[in-house]
């Protein structure tokens, strides 16, 4: 997924096949809420489904989920959310920066 509103809640995305630390989620708006909060999603690799817990921070307009297995990574399953919404999913290679988290 590159792009576009993803408007179903629970989606099961398909990434090309790879290796991955992150996962970048561009958010349609900021998350809400006064404190952090986490949602679970999940991890489809190659033989191997991985609960993981996405962690939102009020106001923020982007995500980072961990891809801690060292196995291709297939789908991953969003959390059933009403908000935020994600606008993009960007996998993000090892050693390669996540661009807008510091």
């Amino acid at each position: 997924m590159t792009g576009g509103d993803r408007d179903r809640p629970g989606e099961l995305i398909v990434v090309p096949p790879g290796r991955y630390d992150w996962l970048y989620l561009e958010l349609a708006g900021p998350c809400p809420g006064s404190e952090p909060w986490c949602a679970e999603a999940w991890l489809h690799y190659a033989g191997a489904v991985d609960p993981e817990w996405l962690h939102f921070t009020p106001g923020a307009t982007a995500a980072r989920l961990p891809v801690p297995r060292p196995l291709p990574l297939r789908q991953v399953r969003l959390p059933r959310l009403e908000s935020p919404r994600v606008r993009s999913l960007t996998p993000i290679a090892a050693g390669q920066p996540a661009a807008g988290m510091r």
